[in-house]
């Protein structure tokens, strides 16, 4: 704790009233940066030839006709339900054009069919004898609410591969990040925080989001971000180690939340946030007494607006970009659907948002791996009570707790702010609760894992505990 309190002098009351705008001018030049790389990023997908991805265009097809819209990956029940119907979106989208680069980055055409697009794949199949879109025929729609940023890596694949190799490599990309980040996990945090971060992923069926192309760039940009955290070293480097450090990690959160609404369907866009933040909260837990509690809470808030910040402005960044180039109105266009997504109707009738997330917790709550973990909550509580009931529990701080819980709620929060969607889309939006599961996990690994008698803390690996000043 005295390290602690030594970082905290040492960020200097001029930091501290610096913070803010610091914060600012950051984050005005990461949207710059984030609105200039986007548009250059979708301007140069759209350039590539529909000629040179439709050969894999047409086997990919052959594959989604075989598989069906929503094939599942197991037979275990409706979690293990592959999204094809958007995957064949997503292809339509890598086969059609306005006339020019920067046209078809802004109206993102796709031939949608004449039977209300019940069907995708059909929709695809047809569409390949359509290649230039068409804002006022029918059968056309114009999907420029969207950023549609997977396209600046899924057209330059499909030029070499097709969907099955794709889902090979998106897979293996994925598995190799999640095994990274949990062997750092439990270099820093123990073994049993880092096999529990890995259970939550298995517990909301993760190799479906690998073979759904739409779920997997929330998956992948959350475990990304997620070795990042783990690469920075806890203390004044952290987010709780000072005010001086608050713009850096604000820019970084308002980074991947903009990244998220480039590349995400609407899928799962809050594991992107609550993933990363909360295995922070668990390295930086040292850095959390009773008395730094209120400024921990604002530093999670404004990382969390932040992200927010990044998401939604860059959301409607395209459609303001996409209106101004095309003159179609875009901004009425996702306004209206983000009114909808965010409402309490639907076609099957009235929801409610408690409806929204009862739906959703009792879809996660038939999984057996969620059984397992309510076993090791019990178990590891029972350990920590039989431990300091004989004054066995060494230092540790237990503050951080309260920072956990809020951000384990935040697919609570997110199902309230998007009722429809989550209650229409369960089989895809119940694995928002992977931060949740996380948040345990990590809960419970810090019941077994606590600094030594000795002061040192464990969690710091030796490149730390060298650069440390002792």
């Amino acid at each position: 704790m005295g390290r602690s309190k030594h970082l905290r002098l040492c960020d200097g009351e001029g930091a501290r009233k610096g913070a803010p705008l610091a914060v600012i001018w950051q984050l005005c030049l990461a949207y710059l940066a984030c609105t200039a790389a986007f548009s250059l990023l979708s301007v140069g997908a759209a350039a590539i030839p529909v000629g040179a991805v439709e050969e894999n265009v047409r086997s990919s097809l052959s594959t989604l006709a075989r598989e069906g819209q929503y094939p599942r990956l197991w037979s275990g029940g409706e979690s293990w339900t592959v999204d094809n119907y958007t995957t064949a979106i997503m292809l339509n989208q890598a086969t059609h054009d306005a006339g020019n680069p920067v046209l078809s980055a802004a109206y993102n055409f796709q031939w949608h069919g004449t039977d209300g697009g019940d069907n995708q794949i059909v929709a695809l199949r047809d569409g390949l004898q359509r290649q230039m879109g068409s804002v006022d025929g029918a059968g056309w729609i114009a999907y420029g609410r969207y950023w549609h940023g997977y396209l600046a890596f899924l057209k330059p694949l499909l030029v070499y591969f097709d969907l099955r190799q794709i889902r090979l490599a998106i897979s293996v990309a994925f598995v190799g990040l999640l095994a990274w980040s949990a062997m750092r996990l439990g270099r820093r945090g123990g073994a049993v925080a880092a096999v529990l971060y890995v259970c939550s992923f298995l517990a909301v069926h993760f190799p479906v989001a690998m073979a759904s192309l739409s779920f997997a760039p929330t998956f992948l940009i959350a475990v990304g971000a997620t070795v990042f955290v783990l690469s920075r070293r806890a203390g004044e480097r952290g987010l709780l180690g000072g005010d001086a450090r608050l713009p850096f990690w604000a820019t970084f959160y308002f980074v991947i939340g903009a990244v998220t609404v480039y590349l995400d369907f609407l899928d799962t866009p809050i594991i992107t946030l609550g993933v990363p933040l909360v295995v922070q909260l668990y390295l930086e837990r040292d850095f959390v007494s009773r008395r730094d509690l209120p400024r921990a809470l604002g530093a999670v808030l404004l990382v969390s607006a932040c992200w927010g910040l990044g998401y939604g402005g860059l959301m409607v960044t395209k459609w303001v970009l996409s209106t101004l180039v095309t003159g179609h109105d875009f901004i009425a266009d996702g306004l209206g659907t983000a009114l909808y997504r965010s409402g309490e109707t639907s076609t099957a009738g009235d929801i409610t948002r408690a409806m929204a997330i009862s739906k959703n917790v009792s879809f996660l709550g038939a999984r057996r791996m969620v059984a397992a973990f309510v076993v090791l909550v019990v178990v590891a509580g029972a350990w920590l009570v039989r431990r300091a009931f004989h004054g066995a529990v060494p230092r540790a701080s237990w503050w951080f707790l309260p920072l956990l819980l809020l951000v384990a709620l935040y697919p609570y929060l997110w199902y309230l702010a998007a009722a429809n969607h989550s209650y229409i889309h369960t089989f895809i939006t119940y694995r928002d609760q992977v931060v949740t599961l996380v948040a345990l996990g990590l809960a419970i690994g810090a019941a077994f894992y606590m600094p030594r008698l000795d002061g040192t803390d464990e969690s710091a690996d030796g490149a730390d505990a060298a650069a440390s000043p002792r």
